[in-house]
């Protein structure tokens, strides 16, 4: 249960430093 808590952290941290990276929305395609 911990590791998908993990997981979830993992992603969502993912998709804010993208955004915060790349200076436009989130593509879910791009993190495939």
């Amino acid at each position: 249960k911990m590791a998908a808590i993990g997981a979830a952290m993992r992603k969502l941290a993912h998709l804010c430093f993208g955004v915060v990276q790349t200076g436009k929305p989130y593509d879910p395609t791009f993190a495939m």
